[in-house]
């Protein structure tokens, strides 16, 4: 690990972050230098930090360090053959070494609460920038209350560190596994050390209280109990001025969500919904959309995003472009449903007159309407998806249509 320490600044850490300026920087050489390293690390934090040493050795103890420093000890050949291969792989960045830990635990999936995908980070990461008011803040408090390994708060830091060099970023979060809570405050505090709180408690029974969260990010679990619904109802009553949520898509369409849903609007919490491309995550096949909540709303438009298809094929995988759906959320509240403005008043409208649902709203784009062929395509789809029926689809589209076609308050500029 020639070049790279952990104990610095962080604006000396921030510089090791990127692939292009940690190149070898993680380099190992064999275990017994691996092990000097660690004996050093460790008499360092002891010296400089001598409070919280023994939190720590035991926080990098519950990762395995004991695990390890027995490998070194008792199987020194097959150590060094590991550490012959990574020192092999170019410019290994800490973005690596989350990539590793999430590969190695996908394969649990007692354990596995599909992790969020990069673009999915940045992306929600940069929406609550550009609709965010932290301009006269000298300190930013992020929550993620279902932190899993870490990449919400990672990239979000990332991402508000760019735009806010100068201000303290203060990263809080928890997780109901410690494997994954001490991985994440590890992680955290190689960039951004002294200023993150990451506890191991189930949130949905958590006592634990943060105070002055600024912004919410959460990827919670999902479940074929809608599990989802309680974490959703968890941030809605934390009374932060902006949070963010990765949800199945079913939350805009099930009953079971219907409630809640209703209880977002007739609060005027519903700031967005970003319905996200299928296959972003390399874990399940659920499709997810991004639920944007705000306190203190000046008026009761909601922006309406269909992002299905801005994405390009990465294998059997999608990876989001971000930089096509930061150009339609950017410039926000300027472009029904999938190009301009609609108020609470007219989607409680639309869902009343003929039934939609948030998600089916989603999926009919007004350039669409006049398009016999898409149009048809578009019903297929949500016919494929099994959320609405085909006949009715058509029925409500055309209704729709006419609405439309009679200069309704519904497509006003």
């Amino acid at each position: 690990m020639s070049g790279y320490s952990v104990i610095c600044t962080q604006e000396e850490i921030y510089k090791y972050i990127s692939v292009e300026n940690s190149t070898k920087s993680y380099q190992l050489i064999d275990s017994d230098s691996f092990k000097n390293h660690i004996d050093s690390l460790l008499n360092e934090y002891k010296t400089r930090f001598p409070s919280v040493y023994e939190i720590i050795k035991n926080k990098w103890n519950t990762l395995g360090l004991e695990d390890v420093l027995y490998e070194i000890k008792h199987n020194k050949k097959g150590v060094d053959n590991m550490i012959k291969s990574l020192d092999n792989i170019e410019n290994f960045s800490i973005e690596n070494l989350i990539d590793l830990f999430e590969e190695i635990n996908i394969s649990d999936r007692y354990l596995n609460d599909f992790f969020t995908p990069k673009s999915l980070c940045i992306s929600t990461s940069k929406m609550a920038i550009s609709n965010g008011n932290y301009e006269r803040k000298n300190f930013i408090n992020i929550f993620d209350p279902t932190c899993g390994i870490g990449k919400l708060l990672f990239y979000s830091f990332l991402e508000f560190k760019e735009e806010f060099p100068h201000k303290t970023i203060n990263l809080k979060g928890m997780d109901i596994h410690s494997r994954f809570s001490v991985f994440t405050e590890s992680i955290l505090d190689l960039i951004n050390i002294n200023h993150n709180e990451i506890v191991t408690e189930d949130t949905l029974s958590s006592t634990t209280e943060f105070k002055d969260i600024d912004l919410v990010l959460s990827n919670p679990p999902y479940d074929k109990k809608n599990i989802e619904l309680k974490f959703v109802d968890y941030v809605y009553k934390l009374n932060v001025k902006h949070s963010f949520i990765i949800l199945p898509n079913n939350f805009l369409f099930s009953q079971k969500a219907e409630k809640l849903r209703k209880e977002l609007l007739d609060n005027n919490l519903l700031e967005s919904v970003v319905q996200m491309p299928e296959k972003l995550f390399h874990s399940t096949s659920i499709s997810v959309s991004v639920i944007e909540l705000k306190q203190d709303r000046k008026d009761t438009k909601v922006f309406m995003i269909n992002a299905s298809e801005l994405f390009t094929k990465n294998g059997k995988y999608n990876l989001l472009n971000i930089d096509k759906l930061l150009e339609i959320y950017t410039p926000k509240f300027e472009c029904v449903l999938n190009g301009k403005n609609i108020t609470k008043d007219e989607l409680y409208q639309l869902m009343d007159k003929y039934k939609f649902e948030l998600g089916e709203i989603l999926s009919i784009n007004p350039d669409l309407l006049n398009d016999k062929i898409k149009l048809h395509k578009t019903l297929e789809d949500l016919e494929n998806r099994k959320s609405i029926n085909l006949i009715d689809s058509r029925n409500k589209i055309h209704s729709l249509i006419e609405e439309l076609n009679k200069n309704s308050s519904l497509v006003s500029a």
